[in-house]
């Protein structure tokens, strides 16, 4: 008798819940729906209204996993496998990047590791430099590096050697290392590279010297996400000239200008850098110090600091702001290719490459990343499958303090100039290659230069 009651009485609330939602006033069904695309296989004509089209991301794919158990899921058809491509290379570039830091976990023996590029690039001193490495690792704790790489157009030779010793977990490793090549100097020097654009359209924004370098001091991770270092160094930099004209589109001239001359000599001294990164990469901070000359010889008498702190909140609608504020000052009798300067696509987008120089310089650069695919609400097929983020931006900057620099820059004496732009992003997620770029901008106070174009292969950015 005992289970007749309880299953009557589960029934008489079940039915009583049933009256009371047909009581209930009608609600709106859900705009919100996950989307699941299927291929499209079949001969005949898509479904009436279906869309073809539609262009998954990683993010999105992850949205709409969780919306699938939240609502009812609306299929879409695929006929080109357009959408297939689409998420198999980002979803392979993902898997490729997760193998890509793969670490050793071997405790001891000599391992060799081979780099078949190193030092290898296309720029307008060297032309096309072709070198290699290789790599020497005992044990878990001393690692030893030796590149090698010949300019084609300059007829000579760069290297570099490094090596790392390091301790127990959080214990200072010491690190030192010698170069013998071209490098960038300047703020238009980053983090993306330079080979393609050159080689294809002569598009090579960076500026260089030619600089023979030691160095040797302490590499510190006290914590997760912050790294501390001090070394000794010591750099013989000459000027280097333009040797290449080389590329697929365009006249014969040098790659996109002449390389400024900068002052020749040898700088010795003491630098010290700081990072910091919050756990989700929201806040980043950079700072820089350094002292060369005096008790330390060479031919240059000067100190200098330099700071940047990047703070990315979170943004209503889906989108992502990133804002960097920037500075930099300097004393002494600093060589011109130690001054702070300003314009290029380094800090300031739109305007002349090292238009402006001074003592100190500030910066202030920011980007909204919007957070909607607009082309995939276009009805255009092919665009609708490209899956690119725009990025529109502003920059803003001054120099202050009379300082001769290289070429004709000068002194804006705390006049800001500021420049707006659009930037166009295509993310790749693959090993050494995270995102393809082109940022299209124009200066604000009607200077010379027009519309300034700069298309980028941007590096995968490692957040942890």
């Amino acid at each position: 008798m005992q289970s007749w009651s309880r299953a009557a009485l589960f029934a008489i609330v079940c039915l009583a819940v049933q009256a009371v939602q047909a009581d209930a006033p009608a609600t709106a069904p859900s705009t919100r729906r996950a989307t699941r695309v299927l291929p499209w296989r079949g001969a005949a004509a898509a479904p009436a209204g279906a869309d073809t089209f539609s262009v998954q991301s990683i993010l999105r794919a992850r949205s709409a996993a969780l919306d699938s158990a939240l609502s009812d899921e609306s299929a879409l058809f695929d006929t080109l496998g357009i959408d297939s491509l689409t998420a198999a290379l980002d979803r392979g570039g993902a898997d490729a990047m997760r193998s890509f830091h793969a670490k050793d976990t071997s405790p001891s023996g000599l391992r060799f590791v081979l780099r078949p590029l190193a030092l290898s690039t296309y720029e307008r001193i060297d032309g096309l430099r072709l070198g290699s490495g290789v790599g020497a690792r005992v044990g878990r704790h001393v690692a030893i590096d030796a590149d090698a790489a010949y300019g084609f157009a300059a007829h000579n030779w760069s290297g570099s050697t490094r090596a790392r010793v390091t301790g127990k977990r959080r214990m200072p490793a010491l690190d030192g290392g010698w170069s013998d090549r071209v490098e960038p100097f300047g703020p238009n020097r980053g983090a993306y590279f330079t080979s393609f654009t050159a080689l294809v359209a002569g598009q090579d924004r960076q500026d260089y010297l030619r600089r023979r370098a030691w160095d040797a001091g302490l590499r510190w991770r006290p914590v997760r996400r912050t790294d501390l270092a001090v070394h000794y160094f010591v750099h013989e930099d000459q000027s280097a000239n333009a040797a290449t004209d080389f590329r697929f589109a365009g006249n014969n001239a040098l790659i996109e200008r002449a390389n400024p001359s900068i002052d020749r000599g040898t700088a010795r001294g003491l630098l010290a850098d700081a990072a910091w990164a919050s756990r989700h990469g929201r806040v980043r901070g950079d700072l820089q110090t350094g002292v060369a000359g005096n008790s330390f010889g060479g031919d240059f008498d000067y100190a200098w600091q330099e700071a940047s702190l990047t703070v990315v909140p979170a943004v209503v609608a889906g989108g992502t702001l990133r804002l960097t504020v920037a500075g930099a000052n300097t004393a002494g009798t600093p060589p011109t290719q130690a001054l702070p300067y300003l314009g290029g696509d380094g800090n300031l987008r739109g305007f002349e490459a090292l238009e402006f120089s001074g003592r100190r310089r500030a910066t202030v650069r920011a980007e909204y990343s919007l957070g909607r695919d607009l082309l995939a609400r276009t009805r255009i097929p092919v665009v609708r499958a490209l899956h690119l983020q725009f990025i529109p931006f502003a920059d803003a900057g001054s120099t202050w303090g009379d300082a001769a620099g290289v070429g004709a820059s000068h002194t804006l004496d705390g006049t800001w100039k500021s420049s707006l732009g659009l930037g166009i992003q295509r993310d790749l997620y693959y090993p050494g290659f995270g995102s393809l770029r082109l940022d299209v901008s124009r200066r604000t106070d009607g200077g010379p230069g027009g519309v300034g174009v700069w298309f980028r292969v941007l590096p995968f950015e490692d957040t942890d």
